[in-house]
């Protein structure tokens, strides 16, 4: 295991965006995934993956109105980065093509160009009460 980190966000009502406080752990996120990369020796994928993980856990974040928990896992499994985002709830992410005068929708688009872009993949596994965002990427640049 790379990293593994879980942290809580607020409950709040369907419709009303997340407090700032929340949001600002994307932030964190993207540079505990970058410092993680880095001390593996991971660094020239760092770009891609902090993208993904920004993209995840901001959707975990907006979409995860009941909280409390949000997990972030990056692993290596073979020859690949894994990357895990899970949170409790049922709303489950699905790709979808925005409008272009849309103003969100273009995450999992994002997701899925970088995991194809590099011969990766990404799903969705969903249970009665915890979704899971899986990508995994190829590793490359990785100290032998």
């Amino acid at each position: 295991m790379l990293m593994e980190t879980a942290f809580l966000v607020s409950e709040r009502p369907a419709g009303q965006l997340p407090p700032s406080a929340d949001l600002a752990r994307v932030r964190h996120m993207r540079k505990c995934v970058r410092a993680a990369l880095g001390y593996y020796g991971l660094t020239p994928m760092s770009d891609d993956v902090a993208l993904v993980v920004s993209e995840l856990v901001g959707n975990a974040i907006v979409h995860n109105v009941h909280g409390p928990e949000i997990t972030v896992r990056l692993q290596v499994v073979g020859r690949n980065l894994e990357l895990r985002v899970s949170h409790t709830g049922s709303c489950r992410p699905a790709l979808r093509t925005p409008s272009g005068d849309a103003e969100s929708g273009r995450g999992l688009p994002l997701v899925d160009g970088i995991a194809r872009g590099r011969g990766g993949s990404w799903m969705v596994h969903t249970s009665s009460s915890l979704v899971t965002v899986r990508c995994s990427l190829p590793l490359d640049g990785a100290e032998e």
